[in-house]
């Protein structure tokens, strides 16, 4: 495992995270809408059909992808701005100047996968630490060169465990390496029948994967996918019972990891309507293989970020509000608090000056 620390800046301040990373004019690859995505005629065979009988379920999702968004915009400005959500208040940059010359993706663990601009030089990054931990480029596959890409880790980098999971966002496809076994990049191609779903369906499941206890896991909204790599990728798929039904016409499924459990969140709203209307929760029962929902997060938080980035966080340690839901939504700039006990949304503002249509990112900055 090759890894090695920096002699530039001092490292960010762990006590201002949980944080808002705006980058204007990133090179960063980006995702893009679902009306985007063309897959070759090979590789979409005919009989690879959606099933009827959850036609409206999917068409809600659809839509719920377009309103919350995976497209690319561009931004006029230049530069990286950053917001504490703890402190609500704009932070120093400082210890994060090297993203200015890398592609990165970020992670729940708070490490970055990070690939230079030019030299093509590719590690695992704690922006607190500086510690790397080396990897190959992957050039010759190119899938760190695409701009549909999202990045998830199994364990803590520096577990020998630890899997790096690099997802194709528009195809049946991933890669993933261990640093602790020579590094190598494998590719995994899976069918979408396998999972008994569409092939386009499928696709904007497994892209909003969630690590947990060292495994991954995709919520296919009557089934949960878990997937394993012993060493290779294994998929099981488990169905699962609803127990409600949807509120609004179109409902968009976060799923992630809290205290051992899986959770997932779910944010309603009309079609054609750009607002959520209504936040819920509910908890994978796994004596019973059910969701059922969630009236209290107690001293959790959860942070949510429509384009693949969900946590759950002591609410004192980060300094957050207890019970609280916070989320970001795509071509929004705005952090969106939505209160558990009281069923309340409040909207911050991170900046006036900052385009009312740029994203961010959520940027956790690990302790140690």
């Amino acid at each position: 495992m090759a890894t090695k620390g920096s002699e530039y800046t001092a490292p960010p301040d762990p006590d201002i995270s949980p944080l808002l990373l705006f980058h204007y004019n990133n090179d960063m690859p980006m995702e893009e809408s679902d009306d985007d995505i063309n897959f070759s005629d090979e590789d979409e065979p005919d009989h690879d059909e959606v099933d009827k009988s959850d036609g409206d379920e999917e068409a809600a999702d659809e839509e719920a992808e377009k309103i919350h968004g995976i497209e690319s915009t561009e931004e006029a400005s230049d530069g990286l701005f950053l917001y504490s959500t703890s402190r609500m208040q704009q932070s120093q940059r400082r210890g994060l100047d090297d993203l200015e010359s890398h592609f990165y993706w970020v992670t729940p663990q708070g490490w970055l996968l990070m690939r230079h601009h030019h030299s093509r030089e590719t590690f695992l990054w704690n922006p607190s630490t500086r510690q790397r931990i080396g990897l190959p480029s992957g050039h010759q596959r190119g899938f760190l060169e695409e701009n549909t890409t999202r990045c998830l880790l199994s364990h803590a980098p520096t577990d020998p465990n630890c899997v790096v999971l690099v997802i194709n966002c528009r195809d049946t496809v991933l890669w993933y390496c261990s640093p602790a076994a020579g590094a190598q990049w494998f590719e995994h191609r899976y069918d979408s029948r396998m999972l008994d779903q569409s092939r386009n369906k499928v696709v904007r499941r497994m892209r909003r994967l969630t690590a947990f206890g060292g495994m991954f896991y995709a919520d296919l909204f009557r089934a949960v996918v878990t997937l394993r790599f012993s060493p290779h990728p294994t998929f099981t798929v488990t169905p699962v019972d609803v127990r409600s039904r949807r509120l609004h016409s179109c409902t968009e499924f976060q799923l992630l990891e809290s205290c051992g459990e899986l959770f997932r969140v779910s944010f309603g709203q009309q079609f054609f309507v750009d607002e959520v209307l209504h936040v819920g929760v509910q908890r994978l029962d796994v004596a019973e293989m059910a969701w059922v929902k969630v009236h209290s997060l107690g001293d959790r938080v959860f942070l949510v970020n429509s384009r693949y980035f969900r946590a759950s966080l002591s609410a004192e340690e980060a300094g957050l509000k207890r019970n609280c839901v916070y989320f970001l939504r795509h071509g929004d700039k705005g952090l969106y608090v939505y209160n558990m006990e009281r069923g309340t949304t409040t909207l911050h503002n991170p900046g006036q000056h900052l385009h009312d249509d740029v994203a961010a990112e959520i940027l956790l900055i690990p302790t140690s």
